[in-house]
């Protein structure tokens, strides 16, 4: 039994354990005073969610006899030889039955249950009882008769598999699925399905069904009576002239909108819009029915319904009452009379899985008839009538564990038990109660001390600690070094006092100062074994402070004279800053408490997969038949059986990338915890068999051996073959090598005292030596020459017995380099990837000779008591001795130049016979012990020996390394970037438990079939409660066990805010979602779209499979405008049976007449001034282009032909999105993939696609991408392709920032030779001022190589920025300038206005093929003789580069400069304060102020809108201004309505903006007032207070 209340305690324990391993104090107190604060702060919860169970209902058959649906229902599964998917006696829910009801006497209905509920039963029946009774009618003709709209494609394949199974035998009803992967021909989506499809679990499900259409081209002919669909694929149906016959050959009977909860804001309004077309077009006896389906919306009061009545009428454009609101009916009935006293222990027994029931009905005399199909009735009955159900049931709906244990008066671990009864508990199918456990974790937010206090230590932020007499101590932020433990402060100076850093801010660490020693990677002057580009250069030395402990005042330790505290209580400290993250004690990295996202999940991932029971109890087959009077057929004894079961979990993330690579992260970090498993193992096994040690070699045949007999490295849990013998010793090699190179670290078995390990090269004789010589014991001359030769192993250069054993992947993941690595007695910086065993000297500015900081010069010196120089000659002459022919385990080398060892020259000592030590002071373990003193530079402790028994009792790695679980963990990525076939396969295995988790993006949000779950993971707290609500709503499907969600806060405000208060995420009310339809911006382009795709039905020729030829470049516009002009009826008819709007104005403009025509054909209509812009830039490009030719500038010539030849090839729609004529969310002509290299060994189908805006930050060349386990690095702008043997130009703009005012200037044509004015101040700016960028339309290509994803993956992921760039071509609105308190606002609306996103580096790019180099790949560019920062051209070594359709080279040398950019056209609104506008901060916070306001003041989505700074430097001062635009490509109209000539909408948005900060009290800001999801990057620079002083200067005016 999987028990979440221990499940709760061990994850904690080991993430708690996780943590305090990772950040290791020197000082004990400070130890324990961290384990105290985790304990107290990491958690929250677990919370026990207890609801009714839904009411029952009549069932199928019960609903045939009272008439409601058609007796054909019983033939509709009585073919099956499987069980019936849709049994038409088994019971439903009383919504379900309602739901049908309503919907077969023709209403409108919305089904409002929540997840779980069974909404696709609530639309499915009736939709099929209708095609029953057809039948009966004989009536049952083609045509689509439902067609079911779904958000998401997942979500639409997923629900098609359960129809595929319900129809299987029943092929007069007809259905098929018509998306972007549906294939046109025939033959083609065949072989798709049968792809995709071989491994259903009924071999009938294999191939297609003779009633499933599933090719375009099929659907044409005989459309399918069941029509499934997406909105944006609707959208191409309706406009595309093909696709007509879908819709006129058909009699649409029902629409069904699934998850309708999505259709917010702009959406929303656009998908109003789009259902008022599909009314238009189809065709039918009646009007089609509505039925909308959704998560639990409102709290299903008679106010809250009439609210989602609203919101579907406005939605659909249909009458939806409220009584066909239907919502779960909760059945609370359970609520027994009699109230029996039973024992908590009768509930533990029952639980208890090894016990029988029967055994215990007996135990305590309880009467009932027992079988075992009877156990969850009998339960039922049991808890129902206890008085614990009875207490439980006094409680509200959420309450946490603890105190629902103490309400009960029973412990936590006998109310889990309690708990998991009632799960269980059963009755006529229905289940007692729904119960789901909510458990958090969260992520460290630093560690604070008050430096004098070691009881102040504190995981939440804190400026000050209390301490005698009213007085306090600052507290700083700390970082512990990862190998000593030692403290340093970290923070920067502001005003001369050092604080804590925000997140985006530089930090610097800062530490008490030690000795003055010169590590190797100090810069000083350096002698002639140096590199000579480092000659000359000066020592940096560390800055010296003073630091008050007090107050946080800070000096240079030169300026201590003058009066630098004020505090009345100075405390001065010498401290030093420090270069870089490196420990002034030991050389140790210094760590900020803060953990990495994948390691902290992957930890706690790892720990809630160890909790999941892999077996579950069953009883032996004819248990039962003990009571069987036949004295041969009873058996003696009962026996219960382990059954394994499997464990299983999802994982949430909340992007595809974070899911992508957490695949990875989690399997690989895993396999390494199962290796290290091995070991401990085997050595527990065999340390009493090898007491003198065992070479590295037969170890690494005894782990092998292991591994076989596990099968621990087999490919899923379905596979019961032999693992290959190949993989199996392969892992076992990595696993030592392991251990061996990380001896030293905290996570090694080394330093948990399981194994150590010795080098065989120091004979008996080489110790004797260095025993007579330097007086050192025998056993400290062993473990000090034994250190020595270590060296060699932490360089690295260490091979295997054969070439085979480890691969390139396993070398970068062991050494961080695929190459073998080499060791060298003196550095040598021409043998690549090789290391120096020899310290390396240098030349101080007085000429005094000197080595580099070196651990083993230190130990040498310190140990044998010698000065530099002879230190150094020791080390020499024992180099020496490693290379000899009298070593009988010498170095090996190939020529010469650089050594290796091989492994097997080492042996392993195993378990207790392996001696260790740890320093009593530090605590770092170790298996050289040199006279008891600790190895740890800086550290004067003494050694003891370690007791591995005691040490390992708390340690996290060592619980996890010991655990009995040696199963493996399969995980899959589950996004949108795996294709169609794979995920479904992933999806399948999951059912069949072959994997063991899927980590997911929102693909598995909604709805989506993954059979009997129990446990769900999220990474991080999502956006809104309607999310987490759907995402853990994955688990609870198991009938066995209550629902355990698990959370993981990562650090951010918003995860932290609900972190504090989870049950505003658990219990959210999720609003039905509230739009507007008076929006004349959007209902214009719905009003295009009808008129163009009538016009092309009845023209077809004109739109040539979307090419724009015929109808822009040739003008075959002219006579679609003089059809308007004419006013056709068909086009009228169509429009007022296609668009409902209720605002009289806009019904008359643009349904009663055709007013609207002015502004779309008339002189400054939208497609007027898109045609004109698109005739004036050929004529453009032809003048310039002319014009080149005559200077004979060819060169320049060349540029114009190629952009005119490039701007007249358009696709047709792409064209029309573009000059927002078009609903763009239908189109998404923006979306751009990344794709692979057809030069590439391995090739994926994947679906790597981003939107334009964030392509050109993820799919940027040299950015790292993560798909279905595998790395893709892109490398190529792709170039647009004409046809098969002739690529296009790039598409490219012009960009300058003007010296004048600071604006960005973009322009999309080629910059002429007489310059371009700025468009905000009108300096005039000249060609050269002029950088190029790509807008990269055609996507992007990645490398040839595809790589393994590392374990520590290094993400290339750019930054954008969003600029407003002021174009002067934008249609202007409206403008007007108004005065509050003698200020001036000046506030400006435009329609059709640009914005840009660009990247904020460059790249070097081949015209020719698209092969780019990052500015910031400095490795790749330091190939380029003439690079140099800056340059705007470089040309190519003598190696080239490949091109992306082959191994061939290109044979273009130079790479031209440019950045990246995406342009989109919005509606904007321009707000200008006649103030000071000069903090950034300040105008940050005012602009969420006013844009949140304006949001509440005006029922606007806020998601659809956002807005950006813009600024102009005047008289050396930044002046601000805010741009508020509109989210929805194209414009929604949103942010115009801010601009009206009384300024009283600007008037009342600030009045609301002050009235949210004033009723807040928080500081600097919250989510109340400031942040929200996406804002959360700044949220620390976000100041309530400061908005609030800057609005209330307008506060008496308005």
């Amino acid at each position: 039994m999987f028990n979440p209340a221990k499940a709760a305690d061990e994850i904690k324990k080991e993430y708690i354990g996780y943590i305090s391993t990772t950040f290791h104090f020197r000082n004990q107190n400070l130890q324990k005073k961290l384990l105290d604060e985790l304990v107290k702060t990491v958690s929250n919860g677990p919370f026990v969610e207890i609801k009714d169970s839904f009411k029952s209902g009549k069932s199928i058959d019960e609903l045939i006899v009272k008439g409601t649906l058609s007796p054909l229902f019983r033939n509709l599964e009585k073919g099956k030889k499987y069980p019936a998917k849709l049994p038409v006696t088994r019971t439903l829910y009383l919504h379900q039955e309602k739901a049908i009801e309503k919907i077969v006497e023709g209403k409108n209905v919305v089904v409002s249950t929540g997840t779980g509920s069974g909404k696709t039963d609530c639309f499915l029946i009736p939709v099929i009882n209708e095609l029953l009774r057809e039948k009966e009618q004989g009536k049952l003709n083609d045509g689509v008769r439902a067609i079911f709209i779904y958000p998401m494609n997942a979500l639409a394949n997923d629900q098609i598999k359960g129809l595929r199974e319900i129809l299987m035998a029943y092929p007069d009803i007809r259905f098929g699925v018509y998306n972007g992967g549906t294939e046109n021909r025939e033959e083609d989506a065949i072989k798709l399905y049968e792809a995709m499809y071989a491994n259903e679990k009924y071999p009938e499900l294999r191939k297609r069904l003779p009633n499933e259409e599933v090719s375009r081209d099929e659907m044409k002919k005989h459309p399918p009576h069941i029509l499934f669909t997406n909105y944006a694929m609707l959208e191409h149906m309706l406009f595309r002239p093909g696709d007509d016959t879908i819709f006129s050959n058909s009699n649409f009977k029902f629409v069904v909108l699934d998850e309708a909860h999505v259709y917010a804001g702009a959406t929303g309004i656009e998908t109003a819009f789009l259902m008022g077309r599909l009314k238009g077009r189809i065709s039918g006896e009646k009007k089609p029915q509505f039925i909308l389906t959704s998560a639990t919306l409102g709290d299903g009061s008679p106010v809250s319904n009439k609210r989602v009545a609203e919101f579907a009428q406005r939605l659909t454009g249909y009458n939806f009452n409220v009584e066909d609101i239907v919502t779960a009916y909760r059945d609370n009935s359970q609520k027994s009379s009699v109230i029996n006293r039973y024992p908590i222990q009768l509930f533990a027994d029952l639980a208890n899985e090894e016990y029988f029931f029967d055994d215990i009905l007996k135990k305590y005399n309880l009467q009932y008839t027992y079988s075992q199909e009877k156990e969850a009735e009998i339960l039922y009955d049991i808890i129902s009538t206890s008085h614990f159900y009875s207490k439980m049931r006094t409680k509200g709906s959420l309450i946490i564990l603890n105190d629902f244990a103490a309400l009960l008066e029973i412990s936590s671990q006998e109310a889990v038990k309690f708990i998991s009864l009632c799960a269980k508990a059963r009755k006529n199918g229905k289940p007692l109660i729904d119960i789901r456990y909510h458990y958090f974790l969260k992520a460290l937010d630093g560690c604070y001390l008050a430096l004098d206090y070691e009881d102040s230590l504190s995981l939440i932020r804190k400026d000050f600690y209390p301490i005698a007499n009213e007085k306090s101590a600052k507290m700083f932020e700390i970082a512990v070094c990862e190998d000593c433990g030692e403290i340093a402060i970290v923070g920067k100076v502001v005003n001369d006092k050092l604080v804590r850093a925000s997140i985006l801010e530089e930090r610097s660490f800062y530490q008490v100062r030690f000795d003055d020693d010169i590590t190797e990677n100090d810069e000083v002057v350096n002698d002639k074994e140096e590199d000579s580009k480092s000659k000359g250069k000066k020592k940096t030395e560390d800055t010296k402070f003073y630091l008050c402990k007090t107050c946080g005042a800070i000096i240079p330790e030169d300026e201590t004279h003058n009066n630098w505290c004020t505090c009345g209580n100075t405390l001065p400290i010498a401290i030093s800053k420090l270069t870089r993250d490196k420990c002034l004690n030991c050389e140790g990295t210094l760590r900020r408490f803060n953990l990495g996202y994948d390691a902290a999940t992957g930890v706690i991932a790892t720990s809630l997969y160890e909790q999941i029971p892999e077996y579950t109890y069953i009883s032996e087959d004819n248990a039962e038949n003990q009571l069987t009077k036949n004295i041969f057929l009873q058996k003696t004894e009962k026996k219960k059986n382990k059954s394994k079961t499997g464990s299983q979990f999802l994982i949430f993330s909340d992007s595809r990338q974070g899911a992508a690579k957490f695949a990875c992260f989690l399997s690989d970090s895993y396999k390494e915890f199962l290796r290290r498993r091995g070991i401990w193992n085997v050595v527990t096994k065999e340390e009493t068999n090898y007491k003198d040690g065992v070479g590295i070699s037969d170890f690494v045949g005894l782990l092998n051996n292991y591994f076989s007999g596990l099968m621990l490295f087999r490919k899923s849990n379905s596979d019961n073959t032999e693992s290959s013998t190949v993989e199996n010793r392969r892992n076992a090699w990595v696993a030592v090598l392991n251990e061996l190179y990380n001896c030293n670290r905290d996570t090694s078995l080394v330093s948990l005292g399981k194994i150590s390990f010795e080098y065989l090269g120091n004979s008996d004789d080489i110790i004797q030596v260095v025993v007579k010589n330097y007086n050192l014991s025998r056993e400290d001359a062993n473990n000090f020459l034994n250190y020595l030769a270590f060296e060699i192993v932490r360089s690295a250069a260490i091979i295997t017995d054969n070439e085979t054993d480890i691969n390139n992947s396993d070398r970068e993941y062991l050494y961080f380099t695929p190459t073998q690595k080499l060791i060298t007695k003196y550095r040598d910086i021409s043998l690549f990837n090789s290391q120096g065993f020899m310290p390396t000297p240098f030349t101080t500015k007085s000429g005094e000779k000197k080595y580099y900081r070196s651990n083993k010069l230190l130990l040498t010196k310190k140990n044998l008591n010698l000065d530099d120089d002879n230190a150094v000659e020791f080390l020499s002459q024992y180099w020496d001795y490693l290379v000899s022919d009298n070593n009988k385990y010498k170095l090996q080398t190939k020529d010469g130049k650089g050594y290796y060892v091989p492994a097997k020259y080492f042996k392993a000592n195993l378990g207790k016979n392996a001696i260790l030590w740890k320093c009593r002071k530090c605590g770092k373990v170790t298996q050289f012990n040199i006279g008891i003193n600790c190895i740890q530079i800086g550290c004067d402790g003494k050694m003891e020996k370690l007791n591995s028994e005691e040490f390992c009792r708390d340690n996290y790695y060592a619980m996890l390394y010991k655990s009995e679980k040696v199963s493996p963990l399969f995980v899959k990525e589950h996004t949108a970037q795996l294709a169609k076939k794979d995920a479904l396969d992933y999806q399948q295995q999951f059912i069949r438990k072959e994997i063991n988790a899927l980590s997911c993006s929102t693909t598995f949000e909604m709805g989506v079939d993954v059979g009997d779950l129990e446990t769900v993971f999220l990474r991080n707290i999502p956006p809104l409660a309607s999310n987490y609500a759907q995402r853990v709503g994955r688990a609870g499907r198991s009938i066995n066990a209550a629902a355990f969600a698990l959370t993981f806060a990562r650090l951010s405000s918003h995860d932290f805010t609900f972190f504090d208060s989870p049950k505003q995420m658990i219990n959210g009310v999720i609003y039905p979602p509230n739009f507007n339809l008076d929006n004349e911006k959007i209902l214009k382009r719905h009003i295009y779209a009808v008129a163009l795709s009538l016009y092309f039905k009845l023209n077809p020729d004109l739109y040539l499979g979307n090419n724009a030829k015929a109808f822009i470049n040739e003008k075959g516009y002219v006579n679609f405008i003089e059809w308007l002009k004419s006013e056709p009826k068909e086009l009228t008819d169509l429009l007022r049976n296609s668009i409902s709007v209720i605002n009289q104005h806009l019904k008359n403009k643009y349904i009663n007449s055709y007013l609207w025509l002015e502004d779309f054909c008339g002189e400054q209509g939208t497609f007027s001034k898109l045609v004109m812009e698109f005739e004036q830039n050929v004529e453009y490009l032809k003048k310039e282009y002319e014009k080149a030719m005559r200077a004979r500038d060819e060169k320049t010539a060349s540029v114009f032909n190629r952009k005119l030849e490039r701007y007249q090839k358009n696709d047709l729609i792409d064209f029309l999105v573009r000059g927002n004529i078009l609903p763009k969310y239908g189109f998404p002509i923006d979306s751009v993939e990344l794709t692979q290299n057809i030069a590439a060994l391995s090739f994926k189908s994947l679906n790597l696609s981003r939107d334009l805006s964030v392509a050109i930050a993820e799919y940027a060349p040299s950015s790292e991408v993560v798909a279905d386990g595998k790395l893709y690095t892109s490398r190529y702008i792709r170039k647009p392709i004409v046809n098969k043997s002739e690529m296009s130009d790039f598409e490219t703009a012009y960009l300058a920032n003007c010296t004048e005012c600071n604006n960005i200037n973009f322009s999309n044509m080629p910059i002429g030779t007489d310059g371009k004015p700025c468009a905000i101040c009108g300096k005039e700016l000249k060609q050269r001022d002029f950088y190029k960028s790509i807008e990269p339309r055609a996507g992007f290509i990645a490398e040839e190589d595809v790589k393994d994803v590392p374990l520590s993956s290094q993400e290339r992921k750019y930054k954008t920025e969003a600029i407003y760039i002021g174009d002067k071509t934008a249609f202007p609105i409206s403008k007007y300038d108004y005065e509050f308190e003698n200020i001036k606002l000046e506030v400006e609306s435009t329609a059709n206005d640009s914005l840009v996103v660009k990247s904020t580096v460059f790249f070097y790019v081949c015209s020719k093929c698209g092969y780019s180099i990052a500015s910031d790949e400095t490795s790749k560019l330091k190939d380029f003789k003439d690079y140099k920062v800056g340059v705007t051209r470089i040309e190519s070594n003598n190696t080239g580069h490949k091109n992306p359709f082959g191994k061939a080279l290109c044979n273009n040398n130079s790479l031209t400069k440019y950045c990246l950019h995406h342009e989109f056209k919005t509606d904007v609104a321009k707000i200008s304060f006649g103030c000071d506008t000069s903090d950034q901060a300040t105008m940050l916070s005012v602009m969420y102020a006013l844009l949140n306001a304006f949001a509440n003041e005006l029922n606007i989505e806020r998601r659809d809108i956002k807005a950006c700074l813009t600024y102009k430097r005047t008289y050396g001062k930044m002046e601000h201004k805010i741009i508020i635009y509109d989210a929805v490509p194209g414009g929604a109209g949103h942010s115009r309505r801010l601009v009206t000539e009384d300024g009283e909408i600007l008037k009342a948005v600030i009045r609301r903006a002050i009235t949210l900060l004033n009723t807040c009290e928080c500081s600097p800001s919250c989510y109340r007032c400031l942040r929200n999801y996406e804002n959360q990057r700044i949220h620390e620079i976000l100041d309530r207070e400061k908005a609030l002083n800057f609005l209330k200067q307008f506060n008496n005016s308005i």
